[in-house]
């Protein structure tokens, strides 16, 4: 029971200490277009769904590597700045969703699948 009562005092002081410090850092590892890594932490950029790195997506033309695309364009967008990201929670499949920006900017808002517009995603609510 004390080890119980230990572990869930634990969990909570983290949790807390997570939603009241957003993280910051310069050294942003993208993964794909819509999830970045800061030291410890895997964030799912809230609110976008952005193809996955080896999505095709149809041009008027061709196909066109639409995943390859949306994580270069973050890649842009983090290369060397300080990328701060807040927690908003976790989703369905347990990855950490935050609000991130560099420089005040929004990357939720200027990252996604079709020339840098976020595509929304209905099972994330928007911030």
């Amino acid at each position: 029971m004390i080890l119980q009562d230990a572990r869930t005092l634990f969990a909570t002081n983290a949790m807390a200490i997570c939603f009241a410090n957003p993280s910051n850092a310069t050294d942003a590892i993208v993964i794909d277009g819509a999830t970045i890594r800061i030291p410890d932490t895997t964030y799912r950029l809230h609110g976008i769904d952005t193809p996955e790195p080896g999505q095709k997506c149809k041009g008027t033309s061709k196909d066109w590597s639409c995943g390859k695309a949306a994580t270069k364009r973050l890649v842009e967008l983090t290369r060397g700045k300080q990328v701060t990201c807040d927690n908003r929670g976790s989703d369905d499949y347990s990855r950490v969703l935050a609000a991130c920006s560099v420089d005040g900017v929004n990357l939720n808002a200027t990252n996604g699948s079709r020339a840098g517009k976020p595509e929304s995603n209905r099972a994330y609510p928007s911030l």
